[in-house]
């Protein structure tokens, strides 16, 4: 055990240190050196997942338990009994998970999953836009981090791997610009890991209406005005998986969390910037950017502003935070490409200091949990 995690410490630490060098010194990774740099940061990353003891407030803990009871209960108890029976895809990988020896392949298995989905993202994004900068992917590396909390990636595991794949799918979707029923099978099997990602299906059926869904946009910002009666119906509606989006959202709405206000701030301005940066590619490099990236900017527009809107709801915004954490690359991406060198050091500083200082406050929120 005290061998692998400090294999894979060293490895992250040793990683972190060669992007640094690379931003200073504007060093140029090859293609493949950078695709095989994230697969073992990714392996790292999740090998100290897999050792974690998580706390009694986390999650993880709970889900622990759940398989422990699949391992006691055997099938039986997973088809009758067990907690998320309805969500078919998230009950199978924990009955899974229980056949192995440690509970630990649950957070190893999933971060893997979101590393490598991210991983493929960078990598082929970056095969098709040679001119992106060590400097512009130092940034997409730490907004991701910053957006996708690593504590609540490690609790909240079945939100994370739910949005991760949808993100695949808007990149299958929109990016590569595919066809087929891969993109809408990876749309809907998420809903079975955490049924809160539906909205991604919706505002990507919105697209198809973009003219009528960008006149009244902006409402979108007020959405959370109607979350008790969205909940209520949703709540007592005879269609299962619409019925736990309903006792879900009735749980985000009563819970009382402690959230640091300088972490929710600084993902304010982060969205902000991000929603602010989009309506400017779309406004001006229409004519410049290819159709189908323009429908993906429409689509990354109306999912920051349901994600503002919700920001009376701590539990859902950061939840929905984990949406863009796997979506946001070809938005960096273009915005620097594009905007002048003064607005390129204006980005390039707010996105830095934002996500050094929010990383910061997330590495002393786990010290505090597990070495204090």
């Amino acid at each position: 055990m005290i061998f692998l995690v400090s294999i894979s410490a060293i490895y992250i630490i040793f990683f972190l240190i060669v992007l640094f060098m690379g931003i200073f010194f504007n060093i140029d990774i090859k293609i493949q050196a950078f695709k095989w740099a994230l697969i073992f940061f990714g392996i790292s990353y999740a090998t100290l997942a897999f050792y974690i003891n998580p706390p009694y407030s986390w999650d993880l803990y709970r889900l622990y338990n759940e398989i422990d009871l699949m391992r006691f209960g055997g099938l039986n108890y997973v088809i009758n009994s067990a907690i998320y029976k309805d969500l078919f895809v998230t009950n199978y990988l924990f009955y899974f998970v229980s056949l192995l020896p440690s509970n630990g392949f649950l957070p190893f298995i999933t971060i893997l999953i979101e590393f490598f989905i991210f991983t493929y993202i960078s990598v082929d994004f970056k095969k098709k836009n040679k001119d992106m900068s060590t400097m512009i992917y130092a940034i997409i590396f730490l907004l991701y981090f910053t957006l996708a909390d690593i504590s609540l990636s490690l609790s909240g595991i079945r939100n994370v791997l739910a949005f991760s794949i949808c993100g695949l799918a808007l990149y299958i979707d929109f990016i590569q610009g595919k066809k087929g029923i891969l993109k809408w099978f990876l749309y809907i099997v998420p809903i079975f890991i955490h049924p809160s990602v539906i909205i991604i299906l919706i505002l990507r059926l919105f697209i198809i209406f973009k003219k009528i869904s960008f006149k009244f946009s902006f409402l979108l910002l007020l959405w959370v005005i109607f979350l008790p009666q969205i909940t209520q119906y949703l709540k007592y509606s005879p269609i299962k998986v619409l019925n736990i989006i309903g006792s879900l959202m009735n749980d985000y709405s009563n819970i009382q969390v402690n959230y640091d206000i300088r972490i929710l701030c600084i993902n304010i301005i982060l969205v902000s910037t991000l929603l602010v940066s989009s309506l400017y590619l779309l406004k001006n490099q229409k004519d410049i950017i290819p159709l189908n990236h323009i429908n993906f900017i429409r689509f990354f527009i109306l999912y920051c502003l349901v994600t503002l809107g919700s920001i009376t709801n701590l539990i859902l915004f950061n939840r929905l935070l984990f949406g863009l954490a796997y979506i946001f690359i070809p938005i960096i991406y273009y915005l620097f490409k594009s905007v002048s060198k003064i607005k390129y050091k204006f980005y390039y500083f707010i996105f830095m200091s934002c996500s050094f200082i929010c990383l910061m406050f997330q590495i002393y929120h786990l010290y505090i949990i597990f070495l204090k």
